[in-house]
C-alpha cells in the first residue's frame, strides 16, 4: 500500500536534516585538517542521489555552520558557492564515474576561493575579490587535493549506501 504523500515529505524533510547536519560534523572531524572535508562528495552525492529536494540538507549544513561560527563576511558566500557545485552535479546527474567526480572535485576545490570571492566584485571591487582569492591559493589547492582524493575514495561505498537509504525509504 503506498503511503500517504504528506508522510512520505515528512521522511524525506527529516533525512535531509539529518543528513546536513552529518556533513556539518562529518567536517568538523577532519577540521584538523587544512581544509580537507567531506562536503563537496556531499553535495555531489545528495545532488546525485536525491536530485533538487536534497539541497534543503545543503542548507542545513550552511544554516549549521552559520549558528556555529555565525555570520561574518566570510559566510556570505556559503549560500552560493555550494548551490554552484549542486547545480553542476545536477547538470551531470548521469555520469557515475569516482574518477569523473574526483576532476570535478578537484576543480572545484581549485576555483573555491574565486567562487567565494565574486560577492566582493559588487561590493568592493576587483582589487577586493582578487586580495580575497589571492590570500587563499593555497587552500585552494589543498581542498581540491584533498576532494580529489576523498571522492575518489568514497564516492562509489557512499553512493550505494545513499542509493539503497533513498530505496529502503521509499524517497521520492
Amino acid at each position: 500500500m503506498p503511503k500517504p504523500k504528506s508522510r512520505q515529505s515528512l521522511r524525506s524533510l527529516c533525512l535531509f536534516a539529518l543528513l546536513g547536519a552529518m556533513v556539518f560534523v562529518a567536517k568538523m572531524a577532519m577540521a584538523s585538517l587544512p581544509n580537507i572535508e567531506p562536503v563537496s562528495l556531499a553535495v555531489i552525492l545528495l545532488a546525485q542521489v536525491f536530485g533538487w529536494p536534497a539541497l534543503a540538507a545543503v542548507y542545513v549544513y550552511i544554516a549549521c555552520e552559520w549558528l556555529v561560527w555565525g555570520i561574518g563576511i566570510w559566510s556570505f558566500p556559503y549560500a552560493y558557492v555550494w548551490l554552484v557545485l549542486f547545480a553542476l552535479t545536477m547538470a551531470f546527474r548521469f555520469m557515475h564515474s569516482a574518477l569523473f567526480w574526483a576532476f570535478i572535485g578537484a576543480g572545484y576545490g581549485f576555483c573555491f576561493g574565486a567562487l567565494c570571492a565574486l560577492w566582493l566584485l559588487g561590493l568592493e571591487g576587483w582589487n577586493a575579490a582578487f586580495v580575497w582569492w589571492q590570500n587563499g591559493v593555497l587552500f585552494d589547492l589543498l581542498h581540491g587535493a584533498g576532494n580529489f582524493v576523498i571522492i575518489l575514495l568514497l564516492y562509489k561505498p557512499l553512493y550505494t549506501l545513499l542509493t539503497h537509504l533513498k530505496d529502503t525509504y521509499h524517497i521520492q
